[in-house]
């Protein structure tokens, strides 16, 4: 295997299993706080934290098919968040996770949205961000029928720790144990750029958000101007 880790990985993972399973439908807020784990040698906000600091809202009526089937529910933090009026309305938007996850932070920490990038985007950005000196954290926000061999197709967010450039394959650390592959951590896989862009161009689109400390914003910013990305959050 050729797989190249970020630099905070191994904090990454290690927050990501210790928090497995994700609250219910606070996908966003969980994959936010395993991805500052790497950047981030202070604090790191809670789960709870970011969700309302992000607007994050919940819905308790049946939501069955929000997780991998035989998921329990777990409603941990709940009672800090507001109801949704429907069960649309529930979970954590692009825009509503970049503002909580800086404002949690007391603005250590800065986000650049990308905007539905293809597989060859993908690709040319995460060779670029691993052979910069950026202290980087990604989160993807994408539809899960492009990338689970399982019968589960929702919106969700997970973070990414790692890159192979000769497969082109992300490495995931998704919020449920159950989607892990064998071989690797907890919840953790291996996804093809292909899948992984098809996810986050699908719904109109969605896209991926690149963490980094706040003093790195206008570099972290340059890579994605330079390689032509769309530095935009998605509606989704």
């Amino acid at each position: 295997m050729s797989l190249k880790t970020f630099s905070g990985a191994a904090a990454v993972l290690a927050a990501q299993s210790a928090s497995l399973p994700q609250p219910d439908q606070l996908c966003g807020p969980f994959s936010a706080a395993a991805a500052l784990a790497g950047i981030v040698d202070v604090r790191i906000p809670t789960i709870t934290e970011l969700a309302v600091a992000s607007g994050s809202m919940v819905w308790a009526g049946h939501t069955g098919a929000a997780r991998p089937a035989g998921v329990a529910v777990v409603r941990t933090g709940w009672n800090s968040l507001e109801s949704a009026a429907d069960p649309g309305a529930a979970g954590t938007s692009a825009s509503g996770l970049v503002a909580g996850i800086e404002g949690a932070t007391d603005h250590a920490v800065a986000v650049v949205p990308i905007s539905a990038p293809t597989a060859a985007e993908l690709e040319t950005l995460m060779d670029s961000l691993m052979c910069s000196t950026l202290h980087f954290g990604v989160v993807c926000n994408v539809r899960t029928r492009f990338m689970v061999d399982i019968d589960w197709d929702v919106g969700h967010f997970v973070a990414a720790w790692g890159y192979d450039e000769h497969t082109g394959e992300v490495a995931i650390a998704d919020t449920y144990a159950e989607l892990g592959t064998v071989g690797m951590p907890p919840g953790c896989r291996l996804v093809p750029s292909t899948a992984l862009a098809d996810a986050m161009t699908a719904d109109g689109g969605r896209g991926l958000l690149v963490l980094v400390p706040a003093g790195e914003r206008d570099a972290a910013l340059g890579i994605a101007e330079v390689l032509g990305l769309r530095t935009a959050v998605w509606s989704t």
